[in-house]
């Protein structure tokens, strides 16, 4: 964990001047941004392409990337300008609604390294209330989690174009490639472990996470695990935040609760989703049937169904087990483990 070097003196930004960031979030915010001409028209571009449902524009780009091969339909001309103080480096990530940059604090070059997500405006709606505080809550739960596991959001602001957060930037691979084969026992109590920990202190501190997936879930180079993306989460003691006519979460890790009311969520649908990505871990497959391309099925299946039980695909392991798995997966939140961390124990003790 790393700390930020405070600066007393304020940054000259044009014609503005800003009170560098002390550790408390701060929204509406306006960055400088010195880009071309020609570079602000492409992210205007690349933003009017991307919140197009019918545009192709966002498949172009994540093949680019997935091939490593950042052409100029890829890559903006972004590199090397700067973002206040912050400049840009290379593009890192595309979301169905941003991109992130990898970037480069001038004022503290050996500092962490870190990374903007640059989440993008639809050019035809204006921004809702309900948007705007869903990225005030976003930001406030990752400067308020100070945890190893956790990846910690360092400053945000917000343009017309755009709303920019800067964080720590995490080199590794997400759970998903790491999914395709199942886990040995002591890998999996290795790489659990540390995620249990995030979650429990997140959630001691109020904050429940409500997109546990894999895609989420990241190892890091130095085989560290990381939680990331907490832009779903809800925050104990705030207004829960509706937007309307949408599903918060992700049906195939979502629990039963969640697909009924997102205000049900509470922390045992971290558990519930948790154990999934346990499940497939330790069996290599998933305990419900799935399928990518309906996902309104796959959530009334959710709602349904129990899980299977985890002997029926992995019969090696105990009954032991099978029964700490088959608790934290129970349909009821009420029924599985009162904390997280009591899941763990169980399942540790029973695999021993």
């Amino acid at each position: 964990m790393f700390r930020r070097k405070r600066r007393m003196n304020t940054l000259s930004l044009g014609q503005r001047r800003l009170q560098p960031f002390r550790g408390k979030f701060k929204i509406g915010g306006v960055f400088n941004l010195e880009l071309s001409g020609e570079a602000k028209i492409w992210l205007k571009k690349v933003r009017d392409e991307l919140t197009d449902p019918k545009s192709t524009r966002f498949g172009k780009i994540r093949q680019a990337l997935s091939s490593k091969t950042h052409s100029e339909e890829a890559m903006p001309k972004l590199v090397g300008r700067t973002l206040g103080p912050y400049e840009f480096g290379e593009l890192i990530g595309v979301g169905s609604m941003g991109l992130v940059f990898e970037v480069t604090d001038l004022q503290n070059r050996e500092g962490p390294d870190l990374a903007v997500k640059i989440l993008l405006k639809p050019a035809s709606a204006k921004s809702t209330p309900e948007e705007a505080q869903l990225f005030a809550r976003e930001v406030e739960i990752g400067q308020r989690l100070q945890h190893p596991t956790v990846v910690r959001t360092l400053e945000a602001r917000e343009t017309s174009l755009a709303r920019y957060v800067i964080m720590e930037r995490v080199r590794g691979t997400n759970f998903v490639g790491l999914l395709e084969s199942p886990w040995p026992v002591e890998r999996c109590l290795s790489l659990f472990k540390p995620l249990v920990e995030g979650l429990q202190y997140a959630h001691d501190e109020g904050v429940v996470h409500r997109d546990i997936k894999p895609e989420n879930l990241m190892l890091t180079d130095a085989k560290n695990v990381k939680i990331l993306d907490f832009g779903l989460a809800s925050l104990q003691g705030s207004t829960e935040v509706t937007m309307t006519g949408q599903f918060k979460g992700t049906p195939m890790f979502s629990s039963p609760e969640q697909v009924k009311s997102t205000r049900q969520a509470g922390p045992a649908c971290d558990q519930f989703s948790l154990a999934l990505i346990l499940f497939q871990a330790l069996s290599g497959q998933f305990p419900y049937p799935v399928d990518p391309n309906q996902p309104l099925h796959t959530l009334f299946l959710r709602l349904q169904r129990p899980a299977d039980g985890l002997r029926t695909v992995a019969p090696e392991y105990s009954e032991q087990v099978e029964a700490v798995l088959a608790k934290m997966l129970t349909m009821e939140p009420e029924d599985r483990y009162p904390r997280l961390e009591a899941a763990f124990e169980a399942f540790e003790a029973a695999v021993r």
